[in-house]
């Protein structure tokens, strides 16, 4: 729930640092008011799809968009003929990729083993995004990526955070990165916490780092066993408070079955 986490983190006038993604990560993030946003993933082909749904909203009418798309999981179409429409507006690398795509999937990109399958999701596109709530906001979205374009960080998180510059952001959206990061295994806690310690150097202070603490709609039935990962447990969470660089808190909002909460953690810088 995307747009449900960044109304829990005002980001208006902010520099935001982000997991990639599909892109609605950066793409909300400027949708409320960001100046400056820079996606890391460890995919190499997450700006690939950022490019292309940058390229769609701003070539492609809301209606199309959401067929293209989807207005809920699994009812995209990545319509052959909307794709065209969009692709002379395309880098040449990524009008390559996707082309490859087209042709392996014999025309059908939303089977291939290129794009992952969330049957979890229950929530539309709409409610997950703000800036496909209505038309109106979806053409707010295309006058704000006039005038701003993100920047990318790829490579693991561990090599990500050395390289990062310090006290240059004002909120960082580390998704579920930290959940993968340790997984199952709570011994890795104390990985996690190094890796805070060093990506707290490129926050400003009074800044925020979020992640998901919790949601039942993913993490149920799951690795971790019906119960909170260890990245976001109640234990872990006091021995963030005792590394002394922030203070914790908690915000939560309706989850992607519409239904039960998801909670994510919040760290305000010292």
């Amino acid at each position: 729930m995307v747009a449900s986490c960044y109304k829990q983190v005002p980001v208006e006038g902010k520099s935001v640092l982000t997991i990639i993604g599909s892109g609605d990560q950066i793409l909300n993030a400027y949708f409320f008011g960001a100046r400056a946003v820079t996606g890391f993933d460890i995919n190499t082909r997450s700006p690939l799809f950022v490019r292309l749904k940058i390229a769609a909203i701003e070539h492609l009418s809301y209606e199309e968009f959401v067929v293209f798309f989807g207005s809920a999981h699994g009812n995209g179409t990545f319509d052959r003929s909307l794709y065209e429409k969009v692709k002379k507006f395309l880098d040449r690398e990524t009008a390559e990729f996707f082309d490859k795509v087209y042709t392996e999937s014999e025309g059908n990109p939303l089977k291939s083993s290129y794009f992952r399958e969330r049957s979890m999701l229950g929530a539309s596109a709409a409610s997950m995004n703000a800036y496909l709530e209505n038309e109106a906001a979806y053409s707010r979205m295309r006058e704000m990526l006039k005038t701003v374009s993100p920047e990318y960080i790829l490579g693991a998180i561990d090599e990500t955070v050395e390289r990062l510059p310090q006290e240059s952001y004002d909120v960082v959206n580390m998704s579920n990165v930290l959940n993968y990061y340790v997984g199952s295994d709570k011994t890795r806690v104390g990985k996690m916490l190094d890796l805070l310690r060093v990506l707290a150097r490129s926050v400003r202070r009074g800044g925020i780092l979020f992640f998901y603490s919790y949601s039942p709609t993913i993490y149920d039935n799951s690795i971790f066993h019906d119960t909170v990962p260890p990245a976001s447990s109640t234990e872990t969470k006091e021995k963030l408070k005792e590394l002394g660089i922030f203070e914790v808190s908690e915000a939560s909002f309706v989850g992607t079955n519409g239904k039960e909460s998801d909670t994510i953690t919040l760290l305000t810088k010292i």
